[in-house]
């Protein structure tokens, strides 16, 4: 599935990602925001999935996580 991805606006830094964000993400979701942060901005689930080491559906959960905690937005670019 293709993905049009908008990521927080700047890259948290350490102090900030500590505080703010850290307790509220998994190693794999932090693993999959990483991942998006240097990706396009339209994105294959599927590919980047694999990037990282996760499968296409277990990668589709931690993004649903990351826009439910504000770290980003999707839209299905399926057109």
């Amino acid at each position: 599935m293709m993905l049009r991805i908008t990521t927080h606006d700047t890259t948290p830094d350490d102090k900030e990602w500590d505080e703010t964000w850290a307790p509220f993400l998994s190693a794999r979701e932090t693993r999959v925001y990483q991942a998006l942060r240097v990706a396009d901005n339209v994105v294959n689930s599927s590919t980047l999935a694999k990037g990282v080491g996760l499968s296409a559906n277990a990668f589709e959960r931690a993004i649903e996580r990351l826009e439910q905690v504000g770290l980003l937005q999707t839209d299905d670019d399926e057109s």
